[in-house]
């Protein structure tokens, strides 16, 4: 089951980037974005090397997606054990971050679906959206920058994920559900808040 799952994680996963890839960041996209910040040669050749070694991002999808739900299966099972919770399994914790995972691939398919309809769009109209989050009562080029991650990471699906991983996690905790999510709030929450800061530090200092 837990290797069924990944596979179709990943190949749900997969499919959407190439789709979003091939489909709406087109080469006229990419022109408008970096017209006023570069000469079109250079414009070019940017391009040209995108689509050259644009095989090498597939190639990090499966990686990126293993160690996303590793360290997140490793952030649970940390908190489950200090619960004093006697019987532990890695990895029916890492299947039930592999189930609860599903919810994030909702938002890609909603992304290409909208922007199926939208006439004219931008890269950063590309980059922005995401439904559901808290970034879309905001306009994103009107505030800071490093406010964008943040308020894109505050989401409905973010929020339906904590609650699915309380439910599956929940036998650990004689069926206690509210036992459950207070420990999925402590442990997953608090390197949620970590990779939240991290990206917010990185973008004040690249920015």
């Amino acid at each position: 089951m837990k290797k069924y799952l990944i596979v179709v994680n990943l190949s749900i996963l997969t499919i959407t980037t190439f789709i979003f890839s091939k489909e709406f960041i087109t080469n006229e996209i990419l022109v408008n974005f970096y017209s006023s910040q570069l000469p079109y040669a250079q414009i070019e050749t940017i391009i040209s090397k995108q689509q050259k070694y644009e095989w090498v991002g597939y190639l990090f999808i499966p990686i990126i997606y293993l160690l996303k739900i590793s360290l997140i299966s490793l952030c649970l099972y940390t908190g489950i054990l200090l619960s004093n919770v006697k019987t532990l399994s890695f990895s029916k914790i890492f299947s039930a971050v592999v189930l609860a995972d599903i919810l994030f691939l909702i938002p890609g398919v909603i992304k290409i679906f909208w922007f199926s309809f939208q006439p004219d769009y931008t890269l950063e109209d590309l980059q922005y959206f995401m439904p559901g989050s808290l970034l879309n009562l905001f306009n994103p080029k009107e505030i800071e920058p490093w406010l964008v991650y943040p308020l894109q990471s505050i989401n409905i699906w973010e929020v339906a994920f904590w609650f699915a991983l309380a439910y599956e996690l929940k036998e650990y905790f004689q069926e206690d559900y509210t036992k459950s999510f207070s420990t999925v709030m402590v442990s997953y929450g608090s390197g949620f808040l970590i990779w939240v800061v991290f990206v917010v530090f990185l973008t004040l200092n690249f920015s």
